[in-house]
């Protein structure tokens, strides 16, 4: 009942601390209570649930990203995300995340994908600086070492400066005309 109190602390703080001491007995009791269609008191049974199991709960975190309301999926992201063993497995499921429509969903992707180096992940975040969704990609590139994406965020910069110079020394001359 805690994970769904009117208080978003103390439920926060029963998944957080509370919940989880009590290890494997209380997976029973979470998932007959899960929904994956459900709010954020379903997402937060899935979070103890992802602190008690870990990877073994693989199957219940693609099905959740797959058929889950939105928190519920954005639960399987972080999930998904420390799943080291299977990375390579959760690799495509979180560059889908990347298309969805909702904002906080996408940010959350590109939150996971941000600390991998492949060349397919430095794509989609270069494609995001590019787009619309520089405002969700771009505070979490810096957790990106990938060289590669560092090479287009100096050429980007050098562009940028090289530009603002050309804007001043046209200004300069427009109120300095040569006689």
């Amino acid at each position: 009942h805690a994970l769904n109190d009117s208080y978003g602390e103390i439920a926060d703080y029963m998944v957080q601390k509370v919940l989880p001491m009590y290890g494997k007995p209380i997976l029973k009791l979470l998932e007959d209570g899960l929904d994956l269609k459900g709010g954020r008191p379903h997402a937060r049974r899935l979070e103890v649930i992802h602190q008690v199991c870990g990877e073994e709960a693989w199957e219940l975190y693609v099905e959740a990203i797959e058929k889950g309301s939105k928190e519920i999926r954005l639960s399987a992201i972080k999930a998904l995300e420390s799943v080291k063993e299977k990375s390579e497995q959760a690799l495509p499921l979180l560059l889908e995340q990347v298309k969805s429509r909702n904002r906080e969903v996408r940010s959350a992707a590109y939150a996971s994908l941000s600390r991998q180096h492949k060349d397919e992940v430095v794509d989609i975040l270069i494609n995001a600086l590019e787009g619309k969704d520089i405002d969700l990609a771009a505070p979490y590139i810096r957790k990106n070492r990938s060289s590669r994406l560092l090479e287009y965020l100096i050429h980007e910069a050098e562009s940028l400066i090289s530009n603002l110079l050309d804007k001043r020394r046209k200004n300069a001359d427009k109120r300095n005309p040569i006689s």
